[in-house]
């Protein structure tokens, strides 16, 4: 079932067929799957043409030769160590909170937690089985170059600094480099001041996830005289652009050296509860992502062009970065959900994309480097 030889009309009553048969049986057939992942490929084409239009319009954005990696800066910088070892898939997480103290929008997890952790366990890499610090430091003690960086992650790991401190120590000691993401609530300065001794390398602030609080923004200048590398990591969205941009000069005084701005993904989780961003598409057929999303980078990365933003570098942490980043993975798989369960939305990228955009037109596009 090839959707070019369709017109527009025939290709939605198509959409209405399929919609019907998958409320109706749970399922669709492979012809009818091909003719979806048609409309997604010529949608992600549509919208990889805007990007590299977008793209081409800031002097001093650096790409790598196939195009998949975008970083701002006015003099070419160097990713930090934990972007470079997630890079070349020499890397793993550690999960060491099944709670959290924000409740973000975006979040994966906003409506229902996938997982529970008793007090002494963790969880590494993509396994969900609960492991002792011990199991963690043989894996670590065994793993010698196979992994260069370490990351604890979410939910919140400053939950309990005091169950992390330990194995952070013990890995720091074993050479490896370590990052942690934090929603900065409980970022005081006694915790980063712990953290900072035990060895983390590198701090990572979502302030998404608190609205660019100024009490956050104060902690990160404190963060930035205790660790190698300080830098925010959030999802990126209408909200967000707005707040960070009001506060953009104090945000930049903390001396952040890295700012890297992650393509907002919706799932059955959080789709609902975040604000209307426009239109939908899928990467690759994976990650489902607003198309406003990765423009709103490139329009924060226009104004640090045009106001000359000194000594940060700007990461584009794009789906097509994170595809490039799992083509080279050896570990495992971070960041991933199912779409399994998420036809009701695929719908809304279908029926939009064949609606609004130029489908047809988009097969004459070549795959832009």
């Amino acid at each position: 079932m090839y959707l070019l030889k369709l017109s527009r009309e025939e290709a939605l009553k198509v959409l209405d067929n399929i919609q019907e048969k998958c409320a109706k049986d749970g399922y669709t057939s492979r012809e009818e799957d091909f003719f979806t992942e048609q409309i997604e490929d010529l949608l992600e084409r549509l919208v990889m043409n805007i990007i590299r239009k977008e793209q081409k319009k800031l002097p001093h954005l650096h790409r790598d030769n196939l195009g998949y990696k975008a970083l701002w800066s006015l003099e070419e910088r160097p990713l930090t160590p934990g972007c470079t070892s997630c890079l070349a898939g020499k890397w793993t997480q550690i999960r060491s909170s099944a709670e959290c103290n924000a409740a973000c929008p975006f979040c994966y997890y906003h409506k229902v937690k996938d997982d529970f952790l008793a007090n002494d366990r963790f969880q590494v890499g993509a396994q969900h089985q609960m492991v002792s610090a011990r199991d963690i430091k043989l894996f670590f003690e065994l793993q010698g170059q196979k992994v260069r960086g370490v990351a604890w992650v979410y939910y919140e790991p400053l939950m309990s600094p005091q169950k992390i401190l330990p194995l952070i120590e013990h890995i720091h000691s074993l050479g490896y480099h370590q990052w942690l993401y934090t929603n900065g609530i409980s970022a005081d300065e006694k915790t980063l001041k712990e953290l900072a001794a035990a060895g983390l390398d590198e701090l990572r602030f979502n302030l998404a996830a608190t609205h660019c609080s100024d009490t956050v923004i104060e902690r990160m200048k404190i963060a930035r005289k205790l660790f190698p590398h300080l830098c925010i990591e959030s999802p990126m969205y209408t909200d967000f652009f707005n707040y960070f941009m009001g506060k953009r000069e104090r945000i930049l005084a903390t001396g952040v050296e890295q700012i890297n701005l992650a393509e907002l993904h919706l799932n059955n989780q959080n789709l609902d509860s975040m604000p209307e961003e426009g239109p939908l598409y899928a990467y690759h057929h994976g990650y489902i992502s607003p198309i406003k999303s990765r423009q709103l980078t490139l329009r924060l990365m226009a104004i640090a062009e045009h106001e000359k933003w000194p000594n940060v570098l700007i990461n584009d942490c794009s789906n097509e970065l994170k595809f490039r980043r799992d083509a080279a993975k050896s570990i495992g798989p971070f960041g991933t959900s199912s779409y399994n369960a998420e036809v009701r939305y695929r719908m809304r990228i279908w029926r939009t994309a064949v609606k609004e955009f130029d489908l047809w037109e988009a097969a004459e596009l070549t795959d832009l480097t």
